[in-house]
């Protein structure tokens, strides 16, 4: 009897006793990509420095989880097509488009997120 109360303690101990859990981290890169018909917007630009500070009071921090591409097109929208293709093979996560031409670029490409400014009405367009 008292080798069968000595196992149901044991047992016990087990199921009471807290173990050490690790949390898991996460090591995943987030690839975020800027396109625009100018010139590429730089992680110093005005717009892309107040993204990247809104994104990183959400825990995505430049260089640590977060990476960032700048596509520009210097003004030769016939570019933006080729670019969208480019980024969509290159497995972005995000587009940020300024403008109408990117975003209209960007529809087709089958990224999930593409975040347009001063794009006009993308939705009321219809797809590409």
């Amino acid at each position: 009897m008292r080798r069968r109360d000595f196992i149901w303690g044991i047992a016990g101990a087990i199921v009471v006793v807290p173990r050490h859990v690790a949390a898991q981290t996460t090591t995943k890169t987030y690839h975020l990509a800027s396109l625009t018909a100018s010139s590429a917007y730089l992680t110093n630009s005005p717009n892309i420095a107040m993204l990247l500070a809104a994104l990183a009071e959400h825990g995505y921090k430049l260089g640590q989880n977060l990476q960032h591409t700048p596509y520009g097109a210097d003004m030769q929208l016939d570019r933006l097509p080729q670019m969208a293709r480019d980024i969509a093979t290159n497995k972005i996560d995000a587009v940020v488009a300024f403008g109408y031409p990117p975003a209209a670029a960007m529809k087709g490409t089958g990224i999930p997120t593409v975040v347009a400014f001063g794009a006009g009405d993308p939705v009321a367009t219809g797809p590409r």
